[in-house]
């Protein structure tokens, strides 16, 4: 049965969610008694696998997209075995490339390691092309100034432009590998437009 539930699915968020339904949260409408009327919606399930079962209960381990409600994963579980089901405890083991063991007990920081214990801020945004900096460049994205588009600069390379210019994200890196910005596409279609700047 759980292969049902891997690869893209369709999937009917909860009543109780964020998303937007004319104009307002799910949740808010639901917590008013009103009728919430969602629409299913395309996710990705790249892993399901049972870890524990001891009647009535069980442990999956779920790896999924962005997007992606675990908890109606449980719910839409228990309607295909005709019992219905509640989930009882959800742990996220990850995120991205931040695994939860190597997370740090808050009691273990302190004021004098916690410069020690912080990662670079290029790692936070390893999930975005990249683009490196000249010195002139990264002086003038410092101070707001956008630069040229260049494709060619661009690691990896897009296939093509996004349709979309909001969609564009490129991690500014200077000739040391650190984080200068975080740039997207100007008003002019040829220019990067810093966006988050990060100061020295």
């Amino acid at each position: 049965m759980l292969p049902e539930f891997t690869g893209r699915i369709s999937q009917l968020p909860p009543r109780f969610s964020a998303v937007h339904v004319d104009g307002k949260r799910a949740y808010e409408l639901a917590r008013k008694g009103e009728d919430v009327k969602l629409e299913p919606r395309d996710v990705d399930v790249y892993e399901l696998t049972l870890q524990r079962c001891e009647c009535p209960d069980f442990e999956l381990l779920i790896r999924c997209g962005s997007g992606t409600y675990v908890r109606s994963i449980g719910r839409d579980l228990g309607e295909r075995l005709g019992c219905g089901a509640t989930m009882t405890t959800l742990e996220r083991s990850a995120i991205g490339g931040f695994e939860i063991g190597a997370a740090l007990e808050l009691d273990s920081i302190s004021e004098g390691n916690v410069v020690d214990r912080l990662l670079p801020a290029q790692d936070g945004v390893a999930h975005l092309r990249r683009m490196r900096l000249s010195t002139e460049q990264a002086a003038l994205v410092r101070n707001g100034r956008s630069l040229p588009l260049d494709l060619r600069a661009i690691e990896p390379a897009p296939l093509k432009l996004p349709a979309e210019p909001s969609e564009m994200r490129i991690a500014l890196l200077d000739a040391n590998d650190e984080l200068v910005a975080i740039a997207g596409s100007a008003r002019q279609a040829d220019q990067l437009q810093p966006q988050v700047v990060f100061q020295d």
